[in-house]
């Protein structure tokens, strides 16, 4: 069953990013720690963060029926050059996701 997760709050000690542009947008996801990785990676997409790069993100549960807790995470970007060998082709993954609850 699939659920759903919006961005409350994005602190980040990244220059560029401001936080009012970074709240909203659905995540569907299975746990909130998948869909905090999807939000991180569209909030460094979208500030063309290159290199590594650390915030705490907050997200809310907006699926219909829900309890509509918040989870706080830190997440931390790295640099990462990981090949994965599947089907005859290699992919290559540039970045690694650390993810840690906040919550207490």
């Amino acid at each position: 069953m699939s659920r759903s997760f919006t961005i409350v709050d994005v602190k980040s000690k990244h220059k560029n990013v401001k936080c009012q542009d970074c709240l909203g947008g659905r995540y569907l996801s299975e746990t909130p720690n998948s869909a905090v990785r999807k939000a991180a990676q569209k909030v460094c997409q979208q500030y063309d963060m290159k290199k590594e790069c650390s915030m705490d993100i907050t997200i809310k549960e907006t699926t219909r029926g829900g309890r509509g807790k918040e989870y706080k995470y830190r997440v931390t970007r790295r640099r990462s050059d990981f090949i994965v060998s599947r089907g005859g082709n290699e992919i290559c993954f540039k970045f690694e996701m650390d993810v840690k609850s906040l919550n207490q």
